[in-house]
């Protein structure tokens, strides 16, 4: 799923961290797979934007994301420590030709 669905990622601010996926032609992200923790910082609000509604033989009636998707994090660390933090984030995508892959696990050292 790496080669389809190309992540990055940078800090906007000290509060604001953008992440963002480029997705190959014919694959598509789930919205509601998305999934965003830390233990290192308070996640104060989550930027998603609108998707395309789309009729998927895995999920029903599901919003996707097709091309390019970029989700703004507003955070603040649990501590003032100047310690190495991390962001746990999720996401799942498929291939309009009927795979689907796992749910994508992944930790961003910040």
């Amino acid at each position: 799923s790496e080669e389809a669905f190309k992540m990055d990622y940078i800090f906007k601010s000290p509060t604001e961290i953008v992440v963002r996926w480029e997705i190959n032609n014919s694959y598509y992200l789930y919205k509601e797979k998305f999934s965003f923790s830390s233990k290192d910082y308070f996640i104060d609000e989550i930027k998603l934007p609108i998707a395309r509604i789309k009729e998927d033989s895995y999920f029903g009636k599901s919003e996707v994301y097709y091309n390019f998707v970029e989700v703004n994090l507003i955070i603040r660390p649990k501590t003032q420590k100047k310690t190495r933090r991390t962001l746990a984030l999720e996401y799942q995508g498929c291939w309009e030709g009927g795979v689907c892959y796992p749910i994508e696990k992944i930790i961003l050292k910040l």
